[in-house]
Order: structure tokens, then sequence, then C-alpha cells
């Protein structure tokens, strides 16, 4: 029997791959045939995995760059940003810790916001006549009040909707659905048309079982057949069956269908009766219901048969009405008390009124033929005793200036605020109208609703005499604005005129007062900035006010609070050092050796072998790995270098960062760590502060520095000029960091060093693999050849063997 064997070639292979062999692996010959393939193509195997390494040592570098980006970064946003006035050291209120404190008896009518001088004020307040106010009005809304009314009630037969608000039943594909008959007018003659319309809807709002998105509306379809309604499915090719499995008998024999109709994409249900939903009925309130929503608590009376018959055994309509009142009282009395909502009748109507006026009442019904237009009660489903601003022009029924006769939504509506004329279409709802009107400028005011009272509160958007509200409707006809507000005299004369803030002031040496007047509470004079909060100094008010110089008036003290300058560089110095710590880190901590040759001993993993490792390893390894990866980075170094001297070199002739107690380590392995003489900051600050906000915000021209031009300007100046010369990501000059690392989601994610030497590396990576894949796929069929052959060597072995014993 002829035998091979090859197995010291296998034995010396180490599996680097994942490769499995296709055909015969050795079945034969007893060799095994993957490790040798492996061992055959080793050498490619091998660079694929340097190239892989390579491509790992790349994103690891890209980290740690993208890390220090964002230190950077961060910093720049907290020090250097109009977007953080807390600590923003480029802004010079930062520095102004002086502070000014109102003295004296009245100093609680007055606070101060702002100081930009740390001398002392050469005046003091001696009165406060009058503060700076907003023109007013306050006018109750013709639209609302403390009843709702009903429409007219009568008690003869009726002409409704049986199959309205109704449900039945439809079985599609095994799963039963119920459909919700919608409540809608149905046009006498079209009928059938009407319920299609209304099925169709009710088809939309019945989800597929399993699904949210489909509804019943995409696998069935309602159609008329002349004055029949018919059921079909949507697509000719849907499989599903469907059926009528029940419903309420009364709206299924009006629609003309009967439970147990079924049918199929190619045997469509059709009714057996034309669709007759628009019946004569007599009189009922039997099972109809009011639910009354009274300043958030929601009640539902119901009516039974009793009720209908008491109300209908009356003589008279107007008994019958009365009747119903009483029994509708004695309801409401047993839902929230007495007291709190009375019915009465109002000629052929009801009326429900609060009694207290500042109550909020709301009707709704969820039976059918109770509300709407065409219900038993004739009110909308929804109505309120209050201003409703969701309805339109047209609904709300104002006087139109210029009336569409064709179309009530056309019409016209003008009114003028402060001189602005508006014009509003019918079909405008009344919120809108009033956004338009508190949104525009040139009018000038802000109207709000107050439904607590039924009024309008109408507010000049100025302070001081300047402001007014004048309102009123067009001078060529409609009643928009006298409906809401008033009558234009009746705004004139309830409008509180808006006044000015009116004070007198008293400056040293001088022993006359001087009259001050501004718009605004707010004042800002020599220096100080404050709120005027009250009067004081006066008698009386308005013109007939009379000066009492017997009151105190106010001075201001001042005093210096370094607290929060101090706090802010003091974090600010904090998160330097920790940038000049993680920089120094990276590029002075080296790589692990393996021998005296400077092997590295934790390279990136294989393949091969984080498949033999547990994920704990793979972390700690990889831990390790990356150690030493920007040991020595050019790049790093000389931000490191521009680090250290960021704060030690001197602002131009203004000193240097020790003389306000902000020194630089001057040893080497300090790195230029900063430290802070808080003492010494604070006396600084306290003795002349405009040098310490020199020494941080001024300019490279302001400040230059003719040996180093990056050294140029105040300190914050200074650090973020070179902090965007790093970290800079907009603009057509990106920073050093930015160029080769680039940022996640950013224009710069693909676009940078880094990420063009890794797309240089796939392709290699793909021409490789692609390599290896044919290396090994021609040597495993070299292999199967070799099994065959030796298979049919054996065969003959065998045959003579047999053939000669």
């Amino acid at each position: 029997m002829i035998m091979t064997s090859i197995n010291s070639v296998a034995s010396s292979s180490t599996k680097t791959t994942g490769y499995v062999a296709k055909g015969f692996s050795g079945l034969v010959s007893g060799m095994e045939t993957e490790e040798v393939v492996q061992a055959m193509t080793s050498d490619i195997q091998a660079k694929i995995d340097k190239l892989k390494q390579q491509q790992q040592k790349y994103t690891w570098k890209q980290d740690a760059y993208r890390t220090i980006i964002s230190s950077l970064t961060n910093f720049q946003d907290k020090y250097f940003s109009y977007a953080s006035p807390s600590t923003n050291l480029l802004s010079t209120a930062l520095y102004n810790c002086s502070k000014k404190i109102p003295q004296g008896a009245n100093a609680g009518k007055i606070s101060v916001t702002k100081t930009s001088s740390s001398e002392d004020a050469a005046y003091q307040i001696a009165s406060v006549k009058s503060l700076a106010t907003k023109a007013r009005y306050t006018g109750t809304c013709g639209i609302g009040g403390s009843t709702v009314s009903t429409g007219a009630i009568n008690f003869g037969d009726r002409t409704t909707n049986v199959a309205a608000g109704k449900s039945i039943e439809i079985t599609y594909d095994d799963v039963r659905y119920t459909l919700t008959i919608p409540e809608s007018e149905v046009t006498e003659g079209f009928e059938a048309k009407s319920m299609e319309s209304l099925l169709t809807e009710a088809l939309r709002q019945t989800y597929v079982e399993g699904s949210t998105t489909t509804t019943l509306a995409d696998k069935l379809s309602f159609t008329t057949s002349g004055d029949k309604l018919v059921m079909k499915a949507k697509y000719s090719e849907d499989t599903a069956a469907f059926k009528i499995s029940g419903g309420d008998t009364t709206a299924l024999a009006a629609l003309g269908f009967s439970v147990g109709q079924a049918g199929s994409a190619s045997n469509p249900i059709e009714g057996a009766s034309d669709v007759n939903v628009l019946q004569t009925v007599p009189f009922s309130v039997e099972g109809k219901k009011l639910t009354f929503d009274l300043d958030g608590l929601s009640k539902t009376i119901s009516f039974d048969a009793a009720d209908s018959a008491a109300i209908m055994a009356e003589a008279t309509d107007t008994d019958k009405r009365n009747k119903m009142a009483e029994l509708i009282n004695t309801k409401l009395e047993a839902a929230f008390g007495t007291g709190k909502i009375e019915v009465s009748a109002n000629g052929d109507k009801l009326a429900f009124e609060v009694k207290d006026s500042t109550s909020i009442l709301k009707i709704t019904s969820s039976t059918t033929d109770t509300t709407g237009v065409n219900g038993i009660f004739g009110i909308e489903d929804g109505t309120t005793n209050r201003l409703d601003r969701t309805k339109t022009l047209a609904e709300l029924g104002f006087t139109p200036t210029v009336t569409d006769a064709s179309d009530s939504s056309k019409n016209i509506y003008k009114i003028t605020v402060n001189g602005k004329e508006f014009e509003f279409k019918g079909n405008d709802e009344l919120s809108s109208v009033l956004n338009k009107i508190n949104n525009d400028e040139e009018a000038g005011v802000t109207i709000t609703y107050l439904s607590s009272t039924n009024k309008f509160a109408i507010t000049a958007d100025e302070y001081g005499a300047m402001g007014k509200v004048d309102i009123a409707d067009s001078t060529t006809g409609g009643n928009l604005a006298e409906t809401l507000f008033g009558s234009a005299a009746a705004i004139s004369a309830g409008t509180t005129k808006g006044t000015d803030l009116e004070m007198t002031v008293k400056y040293n040496g001088d022993t006359n007062e001087t009259t001050i007047k501004r718009s605004s509470n707010s004042v800002s004079l020599d220096g100080i900035n404050f709120n005027v909060e009250g009067t004081f100094g006066w008698t009386g008010e308005g013109e007939t006010a009379v000066r009492d110089t017997t009151a105190e008036g106010v001075s201001f003290k001042s005093s210096s609070d370094t607290d929060d300058t101090i706090k802010v560089i003091k974090q600010m110095v904090e998160d330097y050092n920790k940038i000049i710590d993680s920089v120094n880190e990276l590029i002075s901590t080296k790589s692990r050796k393996s021998n005296k040759r400077g092997q590295a001993v934790y390279e990136p993993l294989t393949d091969a072998q984080r498949a033999e490792m547990t994920s704990d390893e793979i972390q700690k390894w990889e831990e390790k790995a990356k150690e030493g990866i920007l040991f020595g980075d050019s790049t790093l170094t000389q931000l490191a270098s521009s680090l250290r001297f960021a704060f030690s070199s001197k602002v131009g002739d203004l000193g240097f960062g020790k003389d306000i107690g902000i020194t630089t380590a001057s040893s080497y392995s300090g790195n230029g760590k900063l430290t802070i003489d808080e003492a010494k900051l604070k006396e600084a600050l306290t003795n002349d502060p405009e040098k310490v906000k020199a020494m941080f915000t001024a300019s490279a021209e302001e400040a230059p520095n003719s040996a180093n031009s990056t050294l140029a300007g105040g300190f914050a100046t200074r650090v973020k000029t070179l902090f965007e010369s790093y970290a800079k990501t907009t603009g057509s000059y990106k920073g050093k960091l930015v160029q080769l690392a680039g940022l996640q989601n950013n224009a710069t994610t693909d676009d940078n060093y880094i990420a063009r030497q890794q797309k240089v590396l796939s392709n290699k990576l793909e021409y490789l693999e692609t390599l290896l894949k044919t290396r090994q796929d021609r040597y495993q069929g070299q292999f199967t050849k070799l099994e065959t052959y030796i298979s049919r060597m054996n065969a003959q072995s065998s045959w003579l063997s047999s053939a000669f014993s």
C-alpha cells in the first residue's frame, strides 16, 4: 500500500487563520492538509497580521489625539467663550471685583446689578417719585360669561342617523375587529355615499392585528352599488376571507347588512337592502348622557326611560323643558353639590348657569344624537362658558368688516392696534389672530386672555409714558375689537397710562437735587447699573405728590469681592495642569521592551491570538500594548513645550504671571505646571483689577512679544491662540492635531492624515486577503488531487495483493 507522510511539515506550521479546507482533508493520506496549506501561505498571513497591527496602532493613536483635542476644545469653551460668561477669561466683566452696596433706610428699594468703577459713587439717590410702568387695560370679553345655553329643544319626532356612533364587527383573516361608525351629518338622498365615507374612515381608524401602521383600510374597502353598500377586498390577490360577525342590530339593518355574510377577494359582500340610516324616531332622552366639566372636575349624568317618560308626560313644550331642567338640576346637585350649576328653561332653550363667576364649565357627550347642531340639546359638543380660542372668527359670529355672501370663511375682519391695521379672514382661528398681534413689534402690545374671569388683559410692550394701548375696529365696520375687548371709548377710559421712572439725585458738593427720568426701572448712572424697585421721599401720588425732604436718601458704599474671579482662575489653573499632565504622559511613556534589541513585548493582537484569549485577557493585553503609542510624538512634544512657556513669559510691559500670584514651575520635571498664590492674586485684584484684566485679555497688538509672536498678548489671548493652532475644527486651516486625527461626526472625520493612511492600509489588506484565498484554494485543489491519486493507488495495491495471494 502506497503511503506518504509530511507530518514534519504540518507540525512545523502555526495556526494563524480561520482557514478551513475544502474537498478531501487528508482522509486517505493521513496528512493534516489544513495545517499544511496554512504553513505554505504563512508568509502572506504574516503580512496581513502586520497590516492589521499597523491599522490598530493608527486607531489607538487617533483615539489618543482626539482625547487631547477634546481637552483643548472643552477648555476653550469654558474659559474663552462668551457663551460661558461666568468663566470667560476674555470677558472684562470677570475682573470687575468692585461692588456698590446701597446704604440707608431706603436701601432695599435699590438693587445694584453691575459696577464698572472701583471709585466711590459721587452721588446719592435722594428720592424716587414714580416707577416706570406699562400702559395696561383689562376688560370683560363679550363672548362667554356665567351661562351656557342649549339650542332650541323640540319634542316632536326626530330624523336621525341610527347608525352614527354604533359599532359593527368584522372578521378579517380569522381576526375579529370592531368598527365604530363616526358621527356625522348624512344628506337625505345620499345616504349610501355618506355611509361609504364614514365606514371607510372607521376602517382607517382600525389597525390590523400586530401592526402599528397598517389599517383595515389597507385590506378592505366599502363602495356603493346604487343605494346599496358593498364590502370587498382591497386587492384581488388577497387570499384572506372576511365576514360580518356582529354589531348593533339596528345599525346593521340600516346599512343593509346582516350577521354571517361572508366574502373574499373574488366574492364581495353586498348589502341585501338599500341603505336606510336616516329614520324618524320619537323624542327620547333614554340612554343619553351629558358630561359636565366644572373647574377640572368631570361628572356624567345619564337619562333613563323613567326620565324620558316624565318629560313627555307634561302637557306643553314649556312644561316639558321645565321638567327637563328640574331633572338635570337634581342630577347635577347629586354630582357636584348644591349651588354649583343651576339649570333653567329660557324660552325654547335650557340655560346652564355657574353660580361662581370664576368657574369654567364645559359640556360634552359620549352618546349619539345628544350634542351637535342636530342633537337633542342642539349644543355643540365641548361648548364652554368661556371664549374658545380654537374657533374661527366666522364660527364665533363676529360682524365682519367686509362680508362674503357666498363663503363666510372669506369674510374680512379689520382691527387697528396702536395705529397698525390688521386684516384677518373668517377661517382664521382666534388664537392665531391674538398671536399675530402679540408678535408684531409695531403693534407693541401683549394680549392675554384670563379664563378664570373671562377678561382680556392688554399690556403695552414698552415701559414708560411712551407705551400705549389703543385698539379699535375699522372705521368701515365690524365688531371684532368691541366684542373681545370693549368699545374704543371704553378701552380709552379704562386704560391705565404708563409712567416714567422719576427720581432725584444729589451729587456730592451740590446742594440741589437733579431730576432724572427714564422709561425703564433699570438705570445706568456714572458707572453703576441698578434697578429701582420702590418709591420713597414723596407723599401722595402723581401730580399731587409732595416732596418729603426728611426721607433718607440712598448712598453707595464701595467694596471689593474677588472670590468669584479667584475661583475661576483657580479652576482654570487646575484644568490647565491636567492638560499638561495628559500631554506629557503620552510623550514620555515608553512601550514595554522584551529584549536588548528593543522589540516590543505587547504588539496589537492578531485574530488568531485573540481567538485563544478571554475578553479580560484581551483587555489587559491591549492596555499594555497602548502604552508608549505616542512616545516622543513630535506634534505633542511641540504642544508640551508651548504649554510650558504660555504663562511664564512676560506680558508686554505689564509684567509676569508671578506678579499677580500665578507661578510656572521652574524645574524641567515640573513641565510648566502652574501654582496659585491666592493671597497675592487677591491683593492684585483688589488694588489693581485693571492690570490683572490686561494681563489676561490684552491683544497681541497691545502686548507684543518680539522674541516669540506666539507668546504675544495676555495669558488668555495667547492660550486661546495656542489651543486653536492645535484643535481648531472650522475654517480653511485646521489645528495640527485635527489635521492628524480629525474628529468623529465632523467634516474632518475622513479628511485627516490617519484616515488617509488607514485607507492605504485597507487597500493593501484587501489585496493580500484576496491573494491568500487564491493561494489556499490552489493548494487545496492540489492536495485534493493528491488524495484522489493515493486512493486509486491504494485500490490497485489491494487488487494486486489479492490477485497474487
